[in-house]
């Protein structure tokens, strides 16, 4: 999976995961501010791979992967 994509690239539903689970992270360490979220929001999915944030990264690539089962599957006949 490519994870140099933009987080904007991916589905609504994703994106609201990300923000949740950011939202969390950044209260939990103290980093919270509405100009912190919305540059990681407006960044790419690879920048959020930092060790302090890996089970929720790994989360979140699950739920990608998730997803494109999903969605190939609306067209498998």
């Amino acid at each position: 999976m490519d994870t140099n994509i933009f987080i904007c690239q991916l589905s609504k539903k994703v994106q609201n995961k990300i923000k949740r689970l950011v939202i969390e992270y950044l209260k939990k360490e103290g980093y919270f501010t509405d100009e912190n979220l919305n540059n990681i929001m407006d960044g790419r999915l690879v920048d959020l791979q930092d060790e302090n944030f890996r089970s929720q990264y790994d989360l979140i690539i699950k739920e990608i992967e998730k997803e494109k089962i999903i969605n190939l599957n609306k067209y498998i006949k």
